[in-house]
């Protein structure tokens, strides 16, 4: 007997017995498939003749792969995934990136609902990203990393209007043409290598999401930050920044933000100190420009991570809380410090509060 209809034979149910499974109602069967991971679901293919394939038509699979994931069955999922496809995870090594563009001319078809992109490399130049995906319209959730579109750009598809359905979007190190996302709601932003004016464009199309993470160094940014955005992040009720108040550069990125974001509730910083390169009264310049009370209405919550106690640090602080009239709690974790920490505690308890409520909390470590 040969090994095939050795395996064949032990697959065959005995005589008689029934098969439960198949006769489960299909919609039971494709919501049991759709729970699986990729790996699961293909193997149902075993369980039952009345599953034999079965996946390949069930709709709203997540289909997540791993870089040591053989290249072959990932183009054959994805050939014979049914849409739409509710997600997909791909995490691409270098070795990879010319059969990624095969994949990622699948997607439109696929009517991908949620794209997660990690191109995964060590040296040399990113990898290309195929415009294709941007006839993926159904998104909802975007996230890619380590990639970019090619000088000169590519342009959209003439059928490109953005991503109308597109509530969540991470940019890592990408320069993107994202259009309109007139639903969007959290925005990641990690640039690199990227110009000012076009940092600002991708700026102005997730200026609609009410969470925002921005990675303010701006050693990553080629030309001088804008002195204000032409556009206001109406919606924004949570900032997350990682940013140098050593440099003004930095600074001048931060307070671009904060000017333009009226309805900011909490705001987060995780401080990057530089002893090498500091701006003397870096804050203080665009503290005492804003001579108005109105750029905290609605702040409540604040936290300052890894500070210092530098002179640029400690003007931050003091301008938030002479400014902030609804602020509720000012956390500050200190990790290094040029003052001790019980000279920290009193040179901000001497600072003005525009809000009765407010609350300093220091946190050493």
């Amino acid at each position: 007997m040969s090994r095939e209809e050795h395996r064949a034979k032990r697959r065959r149910l005995p005589a008689g017995e029934p098969d439960f499974l198949a006769a489960l109602p299909p919609e039971i069967v494709d919501d049991v498939i759709a729970r699986l991971g990729i790996r699961d679901v293909v193997r149902t293919s075993a369980l039952s003749r009345a599953w034999r394939r079965r996946w390949e038509s069930v709709r709203g699979l997540d289909l997540s792969f791993r870089s040591s994931a053989p290249a072959a069955a990932i183009s054959s999922v994805l050939k014979r995934a049914a849409a739409p496809v509710r997600r997909l995870d791909l995490r691409i090594p270098g070795r990879r990136f010319r059969r990624a563009v095969r994949w990622l001319r699948l997607l439109p078809r696929k009517r991908v609902q949620s794209l997660d992109l990690h191109f995964e490399f060590v040296f040399g130049e990113k990898p290309n990203l195929d415009p294709s995906f941007l006839s993926c319209l159904e998104l909802t959730s975007l996230i890619l990393e380590g990639c970019i579109f090619p000088p000169p750009q590519p342009p959209p598809p003439s059928t490109f209007v953005g991503f109308p359905e597109l509530t969540k979007l991470s940019l890592s190190e990408i320069d993107l043409p994202i259009g309109e996302l007139p639903r969007l709601e959290d925005a990641i932003v990690f640039a690199s290598a990227i110009k000012t004016e076009v940092l600002c464009k991708i700026l102005e199309g997730i200026s609609h999401a009410e969470t925002l993470g921005f990675d303010a160094i701006t050693d990553q940014f080629n030309g001088n930050p804008p002195e204000r955005f032409s556009f206001t992040f109406q919606n924004l009720r949570s900032l997350d920044l990682h940013a140098c108040l050593d440099q003004i550069s930095s600074t001048s990125w931060v307070f671009c933000i904060l000017r333009c974001a009226p309805n900011l509730e909490t705001l987060e910083i995780e401080v990057d100190c530089d002893d090498d390169e500091v701006d003397a009264g870096s804050v203080e310049g665009f503290a005492n420009a804003q001579a108005s009370d109105d750029i905290f209405p609605r702040l409540r919550d604040v936290w300052l991570h890894s500070i210092d106690c530098s002179s640029n640090e400690m003007c931050f602080i003091k301008f938030v809380l002479s400014k902030a009239r609804s602020l509720e709690l000012f956390s500050v974790r200190v990790t290094s410090s040029r003052l001790s920490y019980q000279e920290a505690c009193i040179e901000m308890a001497k600072y003005k509060r525009a809000s009765p409520l407010a609350k300093l909390r220091l946190i050493r470590g």
